[in-house]
């Protein structure tokens, strides 16, 4: 990812380079991912917000449509970032989320345990369409999973 680029003009860029690693010419007129052609794994850690990758509570890439890399303002950072979309993480054979600490047990157990709300815990929108969901974890970060 082009960082040092404007935020939108990074964002077309990476997704620009995404479908060209994946798709065949045929295939890029689609908005939708090819689930034979997708990641194998997608790593992903967990924020205390529940954020993962840079999907961050409230913010605008949770409803990106048809977009697979976007950029995403961060109010509370103040600050831009740039992320793939769930539609894209989705498509991955394997997604695997590594969490570790004390600090991220109670976040664990909503995204896990609690009522579904993708708006205030970005987590929860990852969920493999046709791959395999992971979640590795140290025993404080599990402590409130039963």
């Amino acid at each position: 990812m082009l960082g040092e680029l404007d935020p939108a003009t990074a964002a077309r860029a990476y997704e620009l380079d995404v479908r060209r690693f994946f798709l065949s010419a045929s295939e890029e007129q689609g908005p939708e991912p090819s689930l034979l052609l997708r990641f194998d794994l997608v790593l992903l850690g967990l924020g205390p917000d529940g954020h993962t990758a840079s999907l961050f509570p409230g913010t605008g890439a949770l409803q990106a449509q048809d977009r697979w890399v976007v950029e995403n303002y961060v109010k509370r950072l103040g600050e831009w970032r740039l992320t793939l979309t769930p539609e894209l993480i989705n498509v991955a054979g394997q997604v695997t989320f590594l969490v570790s600490g004390a600090q991220k047990a109670e976040v664990v157990r909503e995204v896990l345990l609690g009522p579904r709300r993708p708006e205030e815990l970005p987590a929860q929108l990852i969920t493999p369409a046709r791959g395999t969901l992971l979640w590795m974890m140290d025993v404080p970060a599990g402590e409130l999973l039963e």
